[in-house]
């Protein structure tokens, strides 16, 4: 008697699972330092930061391929804890309680610090003002602070529109941390999708200040890292509440060297590969003298390599 044909479908869909299940974890295991594919997360505040970073890497070794998925740090994070990629780059380390999750399964994540970056608030290029507190900052983000002649007599009475990249993002995280001091966000604040969206949004809007990543508006021809996008206005910051030429900086590389600026944060590198693979040989990378040298570039702050502040004559 004839079986009917549904009765195979079953064990074939298994054994054809199997066979790519076989397949990947062969992968896996032919992956090395410098050999095989890999995915890793980044909050996507870093891509300008990254990006060269895989480039060169990619470059160097043929038979590896490293990319990256960019998301909100709260989003790749939650992928990251569930397994479904081996490292992610972002703004904060494990808490003990993700540790204890990794652990559980016999993985025990390295976590490293190699760079820091700056927060820059940026306005339009037309902006009278160029100076800012964070104690203001901290009053407009709590909705104390909501139009700009609030900030000084040279402004204009318009409302402030602050906008974000998005509500998940580790710029988001830092500001509530580091700058708000447990006091919550104001309900004017405005989210987007992507810092290159806060970029475009500020430089059409005249009343709009943009919280974003240094490394997105620095000038990539600019080989001192000391001038930024001609499109948008950075504001220099200040810790003293009467903010002047004297004691407010701007984002540069030689001002988070020695402290001077005060809104930065740390990028942590946290890799949780089971065994020395491509995501291992790309951590030793971003570490190396090569790596560093590369993000020194992008206008942030490397951990492992010096900052010299070069002062040009004309």
């Amino acid at each position: 008697m004839k079986q009917p044909i549904s009765i195979f479908i079953v064990p074939l869909a298994v054994l054809l699972l199997t066979c790519v299940s076989c397949q990947n974890n062969k992968t896996k295991e032919l992956s090395t330092p410098t050999s095989g594919t890999v995915t890793i997360y980044s909050d996507e505040s870093f891509k300008p930061v990254i990006d060269p970073l895989l480039s060169v890497f990619n470059a160097i070794y043929p038979y590896a391929t490293v990319s990256c998925i960019y998301l909100s740090e709260t989003d790749g994070m939650n992928l990251f804890l569930k397994g479904r990629n081996s490292m992610i780059f972002a703004t904060r380390k494990l808490t003990s309680a993700e540790k204890e999750y990794f652990n559980s399964y016999q993985l025990f994540p390295v976590e490293i610090h190699f760079a820091s970056d700056a927060i820059a608030l940026i306005v339009h290029p037309t902006h009278t003002d160029s100076l800012i507190s964070v104690k203001q900052i901290r009053e407009i983000l709590t909705g104390k602070i909501s139009k700009w002649n609030q900030l000084g007599s040279r402004s204009s009475s318009d409302s402030i529109k602050l906008v974000f990249d998005n509500t998940g993002s580790g710029t988001v995280r830092f500001m509530i941390d580091s700058v708000c001091q447990g006091e919550a966000l104001g309900k004017h604040l405005n989210a987007l999708k992507s810092n290159s969206e806060v970029i475009q949004y500020v430089s059409n809007h005249p009343s709009s200040i943009g919280i974003i990543g240094v490394g997105w508006i620095s000038n990539g021809r600019d080989s001192t890292s000391m001038s930024f996008l001609k499109k948008i206005k950075v504001l220099r910051v200040s810790r003293s509440d009467n903010p002047t030429l004297a004691n407010s900086y701007y984002p540069y590389q030689a001002n988070l060297f020695p402290g001077l600026y005060p809104l930065v944060r740390s990028i942590f590198l946290i890799n949780a590969e089971p065994h020395k693979g491509l995501a291992s040989g790309m951590a030793s990378f971003v570490c190396s003298d090569r790596g560093q040298r590369i993000l020194l570039k992008t206008g942030i702050l490397p951990v492992y390599e010096t900052v010299r502040k070069v002062k040009i004559k004309e």
